[in-house]
């Protein structure tokens, strides 16, 4: 299979002649879908065969092994690293992955990219001072160090990565915010919470 490599003139488009969908916010809905504890095994595979390819798609199983090679560029990947702990997370550290590749690239994310120079270029953007950086710096801090100062025990603990939480979940928080900030009614989303 093809890995990452800059021997050739472009990033892979296709897997075994099945077309694919290479934006990396494709990758990112998928990834989304895939950690949504509300969703079952079928519908997550629905979503990696509808999302991933362009026209048709492989049965059940080769779609994930599509998709896992995809997502990790082509490169084999121990079960271990794919279990490890998380260091971001890309919808609550979207920001600040935006404002690093702006700051760092230039390459403002709200146009396609690639999805393996999208990985790649994330992997390189904490090598500078950046807002990724900093957010890092700060889940990494030893506890201790920041427990000595409640300003710097703040900002890791709004630092920390959230829950994870649905995407269900998530659209109604969204929701919720917009008619918040819009003075708009809201108690038909609050319905069952009380």
């Amino acid at each position: 299979m093809e890995r990452f490599t800059l021997t050739k003139a472009a990033f892979p488009d296709a897997w075994r002649g099945y077309k694919l969908n290479t934006d990396f916010r494709n990758v990112l809905t998928i990834l989304a879908a895939l950690n949504d504890p509300e969703l079952s095994g079928a519908e997550k595979l629905m979503i990696v065969r509808r999302r991933l390819f362009a026209d048709d798609a492989p049965e059940a199983g080769e779609a994930m092994d599509a998709f896992m090679w995809f997502e990790s560029c082509g490169v084999a990947r121990e079960e271990s690293e794919m279990d490890a702990a998380r260091d971001f997370d890309f919808e609550q550290d979207a920001r600040e992955i935006y404002a690093s590749f702006f700051q760092v690239y230039g390459i403002d994310l709200m146009r396609p990219l690639h999805w393996w120079a999208f990985s790649a270029l994330l992997d390189g953007v904490t090598a500078v001072p950046c807002a990724l950086r900093e957010k890092l710096r700060l889940r990494h801090m030893d506890d201790s160090r920041a427990q000595a100062d409640a300003a710097l025990e703040r900002a890791k603990r709004a630092a920390a990565i959230e829950d994870a939480i649905s995407l269900t979940d998530r659209a109604r928080d969204d929701e919720l915010r917009r008619r918040l900030a819009g003075g708009l009614p809201f108690d038909d989303l609050l319905e069952g919470e009380l």
